[in-house]
């Protein structure tokens, strides 16, 4: 779900702004997530516990989704996935420090190769990238790849953080749905304060003239959240991004050649292969 819903950020990215995209999918995904409502249990907030890291969880999904955008507008899909590979090093961390979450060694050699493994991936697609640019008689073009994967550095970065932050509020009690709403309805509420005074904005007109790439994000990212949101109640945050991020960049690579015309080299499906070692290795 999450490659399905990188894609379709992409794709929406092309053509619209993207602090306003967003705005809009968080709106659409928080009423999807009411739905669940009745299922799920919904009730009142222990606001002592949950209020402090809910309102960094906005925080931080609001510049990570932000940055996200603008970093796959500027550099090649298969290129800038790879780097959020950082993210389970990054959670690892942050969960032991704020869950008392620890691996075992045996897991930090899975993720390390996980790590290394996409990490590869995408240092020698950049290099290959920034010949061809240079090749095309130009600098622009790898000027701008290279912006997109810092700035895909730093989304890695937040991502790796909110679900940290995340499982740090279901510990409350708050059920993945609800907490999904709120963060969703708050985001969009920031993230409208924010284009209000940029003085920007999408007219929902427009969005609707890319609607079925819309409606894809809307789904695909409610289901990825949900479930994100079901599964760090039972595994370690570090051990679930690591998981999350090597799967994810199989299907971005995949999804890469089928839509971008992105070509899958030896070396990269050399590399996939040496990943699907370190999930062995994490899992076994």
């Amino acid at each position: 779900s999450w490659s399905l819903f990188d894609l379709s950020r992409k794709k929406l990215a092309v053509d619209l702004a993207p602090v306003p995209v967003v705005a809009w999918l968080m709106i659409f995904q928080a009423l999807v997530f009411l739905v669940f409502a009745p299922f799920d249990g919904w009730g009142a907030i222990p606001l002592s516990t949950y209020l402090g890291p809910f309102l960094i969880s906005v925080a931080l999904n609001a510049f990570a989704n932000i940055w996200f955008v603008e970093a796959v507008a500027l550099a090649p899909f298969s290129l800038a996935i790879p780097i959020l590979s950082l993210t389970p090093v990054f959670s690892t961390a942050g969960a032991l420090l704020l869950l008392n979450e620890s691996v075992t060694p045996k897991q930090v050699l899975g993720i390390a190769i996980i790590v290394g493994a996409t990490l590869a991936i995408g240092y020698f697609g950049t290099k290959k990238s920034a010949a061809a640019t240079a090749d095309a008689h130009t600098t622009s073009d790898a000027k701008a790849i290279r912006k997109g994967l810092g700035l895909m550095a730093v989304v890695a970065l937040l991502f790796a953080l909110t679900p940290v932050v995340d499982k740090l509020c279901l510990r409350t009690g708050v059920p993945a749905s609800e907490h999904g709403f709120l963060q969703c309805f708050a985001t969009a509420l920031s993230l409208g304060i924010w284009i209000k005074i940029r003085g920007g904005g999408v007219a929902f007109s427009r969005v609707r003239s890319n609607l079925v790439w819309f409606i894809a994000a809307i789904i695909f990212a409610t289901l990825a959240v949900y479930f994100q949101f079901y599964s760090i109640q039972y595994i370690p945050v570090g051990i679930f991004e690591a998981l999350k991020r090597s799967f994810g960049l199989i299907a971005a690579l995949a999804l890469g050649s089928l839509m971008f015309k992105e070509p899958i080299t030896k070396l990269k499906a050399g590399l996939v292969v040496l990943m699907g070692v370190g999930i062995f290795v994490l899992l076994a």
